[in-house]
């Protein structure tokens, strides 16, 4: 099978591109200082991140003609590929009180000390 016709392949919804994200708790932490579970504006943000992710898959399905998505699961194993990555280009940040991001958390896990139940939310 050709490039060419591998990509006829993608086009018209046939198949979906994922864009996948991980460490959006430390992400909404180290840019608002608020967890993305606070129901302000940590939720707030978080969301407009979601939001963002969300457009762009958007314009590039419009431009591409190809169908993309974004895509939250547990990468267990991969989260700690990307810790390692950010530590080592940006050093260790503290994250909240008295502690020192170590690593990511998987982007459908909210922080251990969090306040959450599973009925109403944060």
């Amino acid at each position: 099978m050709s490039l060419k016709s591998t990509f006829k392949l993608l086009n018209s919804c046939f198949s979906t591109i994922s864009l996948g994200y991980a460490g959006l708790y430390e992400c909404v932490k180290f840019m608002t200082g608020h967890s993305h579970t606070d129901n302000g504006k940590g939720k707030d943000f978080a969301l407009e991140v979601m939001q963002a992710l969300n457009d762009a898959c958007k314009k590039w399905k419009e431009e591409e003609d190809i169908d993309y998505s974004v895509y939250g699961t547990p990468i267990e194993s991969t989260t700690y590929k990307f810790a390692k990555c950010l530590r080592d280009r940006f050093g260790k940040i503290k994250l909240f009180k008295g502690t020192v991001s170590e690593g990511l958390r998987n982007i459908i896990c909210a922080r251990c000390r969090g306040d959450i139940n599973s009925v109403g939310g944060a």
